[in-house]
């Protein structure tokens, strides 16, 4: 297949993608210095996968504890209402 033919930048124009793409390989040199950009991204990738995991533990481990804590609560007032109705008959 024959592709169409990509019209001619101006000659300003194709300067000011030239520099672009200049400045875009010195900045990924800089956040990437061994130009290993798979990695890079892998990385964080699993940054954020472990903090998402994190994430996930932490809501966990905080809706076992409202269910322990409510379980906590209900067990000292049915002991105190227990308490209560035993001294209440005893009379």
């Amino acid at each position: 297949m024959v592709e169409p033919e990509k019209p001619q930048l101006p000659r300003t124009e194709r300067k000011v993608l030239e520099l672009i793409d200049e400045q875009l390989d010195k900045f990924a040199e800089k956040i990437v210095p061994e130009g290993d950009t798979e990695e890079h991204h892998e990385f964080h990738r699993r940054v954020i996968e472990k903090k998402r995991a994190s994430q996930e533990l932490r809501d966990e481990l905080v809706k076992k504890g409202i269910v322990w804590a409510a379980g906590a609560i209900c067990t000292v007032l049915g002991l105190a209402l227990w308490e209560y109705l035993k001294h209440s008959l005893a009379k």
